[in-house]
């Protein structure tokens, strides 16, 4: 209820709980994007005062607050900003008519993005009462500059009953045990979200996909420096061990669109770039990186190369 006063909210929780996708459900949701025939059920959960407007952006990859205030401003205005308060301005000309303007940080990863992020909303704070901040995380963000009057609510894991909903409207593939144990193990990483189109069930797949959860279980994306040119992918193919996922949709992460995901495996990766397929493009773009930590990809790819 963003209607108590409250005009810090943290949302936070594991990846993969479902944060951004509630973050962005509730900016399409304020900001008119959702059908109406929705509507009617969702204003019975959401209550919010009409005239609002909601401004969602991700800062993943930002190190600065001055690169997210330009890009943010950019992205609200299509002009850049110097300093915090033309930008301001230039927010409020923008958003006359609205009596609170809703602003989403979302995938704040790291110590030094939480620091950028509360240096911004401390300064955009008094400058205007219709601000309210709503700031997605993994970890409870402390934000010490803000003082009190802020409130920390916390996506907990997906319920039994949950996965069983899932499972009996939204899937026609995966038992509810996979489902889970899949949930449980993919720690969010996107190219676990949906696997059900594949041929599930032979003890193959269950050998592969239980080494590569094993894998992946405590990785985690890091900023992506990557880019993949389709002839060479093609090419380098030919040779080597790849695994790939193909989800027969396009989904999206961190704002880069994918209809399969290419993995290459060594005998000892420490992490891997997805290399992401589009029908239009090809293997041609931006790829992902995932840190494995503390493991390397060698035993997936003894699995991979011993296949009976």
């Amino acid at each position: 209820d963003l209607n108590d006063g409250i005009r810090i909210i943290n949302v936070y929780g594991k990846k993969g709980v479902g944060k951004s996708y509630f973050l962005k459900y509730i900016s399409d949701y304020i900001n008119r994007k959702i059908p109406k025939k929705y509507i009617k059920d969702i204003k019975k959960v959401i209550k919010i005062k009409n005239r609002t407007r909601v401004i969602y952006f991700e800062v993943n990859e930002y190190s600065k607050d001055t690169e997210i205030l330009n890009d943010f401003i950019s992205s609200y205005s299509n002009k850049n900003s110097k300093n915090t308060s033309t930008a301001v301005k230039k927010i409020l000309i923008h958003s006359l008519w609205y009596k609170k303007i809703v602003i989403i940080f979302d995938n704040i990863t790291n110590e030094c993005v939480e620091n950028a992020v509360e240096n911004i909303i401390k300064d955009l704070l008094p400058m205007s009462k219709k601000f309210c901040f709503i700031l997605g995380s993994i970890e409870k963000l402390t934000l010490p500059k803000l003082g009190a009057n802020k409130k920390q609510i916390e996506v907990v894991e997906f319920s039994d009953d949950e996965i069983v909903e899932y499972s009996k409207n939204c899937n026609k593939c995966l038992s509810f045990e996979d489902i889970k144990n899949i949930l449980n193990s993919s720690n969010g990483l996107p190219i676990m979200v949906d696997l059900s189109e594949y041929v599930y069930g032979s003890a193959v797949y269950r050998k592969i996909m239980d080494c590569w959860n094993k894998t992946v279980k405590d990785a985690h994306d890091m900023p992506a420096f990557g880019v993949s040119i389709n002839n060479l992918t093609v090419k380098e193919m030919q040779k080597g061990v790849w695994l790939e996922f193909d989800f027969k949709k396009q989904l999206e992460h961190n704002g880069m669109p994918y209809e399969k995901l290419l993995i290459g495996v060594g005998e000892d990766y420490y992490g891997f770039n997805l290399i992401r397929f589009n029908s239009e493009n090809g293997y041609d773009g931006r790829c992902f990186y995932y840190d494995l930590v503390d493991k390397n990809t060698a035993a997936l790819y003894e699995t991979l190369t011993n296949l009976k």
